[in-house]
């Protein structure tokens, strides 16, 4: 009796011990979580005034934040991290969660990063103006693109910053751009390395000279080869008579990207040059130096591109 009473002390010690440091843990998550939802406040810029747009105290947005994290399977110091991105993108409290709660599945499902995937679709809706209502779609549209090019989630996520702001500036589609970056990396090339150059030619047809010289020099792309393409963009235009401000608008309908090299290729075509001959011309506009191929691969097959915006 005696020892079996000694062994009892004993385990009752282990499991004190154990019960300590599980305690200790939770203390240092419950910290980690604390500091985290602080620095929405303190460097983020989320203020008592959007808590009261949607009839939150501090106390119940952090319960809320726990409870998405327990919904999607990320702890609530990953969820309060992630939700750093939309509130500093300056997104109002309703659309930050909600971007948080949808790219939280996404990164679950597709093993990219958390931050980077609520980076993304954060940057995307503020870029676009998208409401908090498009949160769900606009990451469903974001899933499609990566799942018809040949990348990874977690490469999407870098080529974000390198399309989203042009193409929102110049009022091209999510899915249209999207269709132009799958269509590219099936073909070998990076998300990153896709967008940049798709931006470099879509720059070429639509700004001025002078500006797109600066702003492709600003790329990468050097200054010789931009003037190249310039004068030849600009020859291009006289001999078919199409302007910058049509492959503008062109780029502003739902299928823009499609659209407005349709109609640069088809205008080159009816002003009598050669099929041999346009390409020819447009080789020269997108086929210098480091303003690349990636216009000219997508000239040369139309169909697929507008194929892979259908799809």
């Amino acid at each position: 009796m005696g020892g079996a009473f000694s062994k009892l002390a004993k385990i009752g010690m282990v499991a004190g011990a154990a019960s300590v440091a599980i305690g200790a843990v939770s203390v240092k998550w419950a910290a980690e979580f604390q500091t985290q939802m602080t620095r929405l406040y303190t460097a983020a810029g989320l203020s008592n005034e959007q808590l009261k747009k949607v009839h939150m105290t501090s106390s119940q947005l952090n319960d809320t934040v726990l409870k998405l994290g327990t919904q999607v399977g990320f702890t609530g110091t990953q969820m309060a991290e992630a939700l750093y991105h939309p509130i500093s993108a300056g997104l109002d409290l309703k659309s930050a969660l909600e971007v948080v709660k949808y790219a939280a599945e996404e990164a679950k499902i597709s093993g990219a990063s958390l931050e980077d995937t609520t980076y993304s679709l954060s940057s995307v809706m503020k870029a676009f103006n998208f409401p908090a209502s498009q949160a769900k779609q606009t990451m469903a549209s974001l899933n499609a693109i990566v799942g018809q090019g040949d990348m990874h989630f977690q490469d999407f996520n870098e080529s974000v910053k390198n399309w989203a702001p042009t193409a929102a500036q110049m009022g091209i589609s999510v899915n249209s751009m999207g269709s132009g970056l799958a269509y590219l990396t099936d073909r070998g090339n990076s998300a990153e390395e896709a967008s940049t150059r798709l931006t470099m030619g879509i720059s070429m047809m639509t700004t001025p000279s002078s500006k797109a010289t600066k702003m492709l020099v600003a790329m990468g792309a050097a200054s010789t080869d931009v003037k190249a393409s310039s004068d030849a963009m600009q020859k291009a235009m006289q001999a078919s008579g199409i302007t910058q401000n049509r492959l503008a608008a062109d780029l502003k309908k739902p299928d823009g990207l499609y659209v407005a090299l349709n109609d640069l290729k088809t205008s080159l075509e009816k002003a009598g040059v050669s099929g041999t001959e346009a390409d020819s011309v447009l080789s020269k506009i997108f086929g210098g130096g480091r303003s690349d191929k990636a216009i000219m691969s997508l000239m040369q097959n139309l169909d697929g591109l507008k194929t892979k915006f259908q799809d």
